[in-house]
């Protein structure tokens, strides 16, 4: 059987990736895990060595930690996590993020052979919480929905949006800023390859940089029916800590790709 690799990139991430690695080690589709530090503080990463090193024992998913010499930023930190990934497609899920119920009932063996190689699959709605721990039931104003079906945008139609401002999606850089993307290794290492070896500044807003070097270089975005996360919502977000700069960069990604 075909089989997903999970890209996790942390940056002072112990308390978070807690929630996180024990769901995927229950996922079906999944034997690989690959976990990419950004030059996170020495205790922080200590921690997650210790606590990683338990699942390591476990021979059904293959787990690697790896650890920058210095600190490079999300977007390159996410490429490269992505580039040490051995099977062909990847889950790329930020380490405050967790994992669905249903993710290998979705991704089945038959999908993933099926792949289209020119997509990044998004969620179509996600699960939004605060606490920092996870949760066992969601209320109903917890769920942010985006589409009921399986929607697929390509460049013409995202610039679209972002011209007329009609914003269908809503809001429109909280689908391009959303990251978490399922796409095939190969090609995204390919169209993200520029952003990779750019030197402009990405900050918080590197999952829209990456959207915009997606859509720039020939790839379409599809909204999967029942793909979901839980994605936590954090006061102390490297996005939220960065916000004098970060707003900034996702209008500057909006303007890109609406003159793509």
């Amino acid at each position: 059987m075909e089989k997903i690799s999970v890209a996790i990139p942390t940056y002072n991430s112990y308390k978070f990736i807690r929630d996180s690695i024990p769901k995927i080690y229950k996922t079906k589709a999944i034997d690989e895990v690959i976990i990419h530090d950004d030059f996170s503080d020495k205790n922080d990463f200590e921690d997650i060595l210790r606590f990683v090193s338990k699942y390591e024992k476990n021979k059904a998913i293959k787990l690697k930690t790896y650890r920058n010499n210095s600190n490079i930023g999300g977007y390159k930190n996410k490429y490269l996590a992505v580039e040490k990934c051995t099977n062909n497609i990847v889950y790329q899920l930020d380490s405050d993020n967790i994992l669905s119920n249903s993710f290998s009932e979705i991704f089945d063996n038959n999908f993933i052979k099926n792949i289209d190689k020119n997509y990044i699959y998004l969620p179509s709605f996600i699960y939004a919480f605060k606490k920092n721990y996870m949760l066992t039931s969601f209320k109903k104003s917890s769920l942010i929905k985006i589409a009921d079906k399986d929607v697929v945008l390509n460049k013409e139609e995202v610039k679209k949006e972002i011209q007329d401002n009609k914003l269908s999606y809503k809001p429109m850089n909280w689908l391009l800023n959303l990251g978490n993307w399922l796409f095939n290794k190969d090609t995204y290492l390919e169209k993200l390859r520029e952003g990779y070896e750019s030197k402009d500044e990405t900050s918080a807003a590197d999952a829209i940089a990456g959207t915009y070097y997606w859509l720039k270089n020939g790839g379409s975005i599809m909204l999967k029916k029942d793909f979901y996360h839980h994605h936590r919502l954090r006061s102390d977000s490297y996005y939220v800590s960065t916000n004098e700069i970060t707003p900034k960069l996702v209008e500057k990604y909006l303007n890109l790709i609406s003159k793509l």
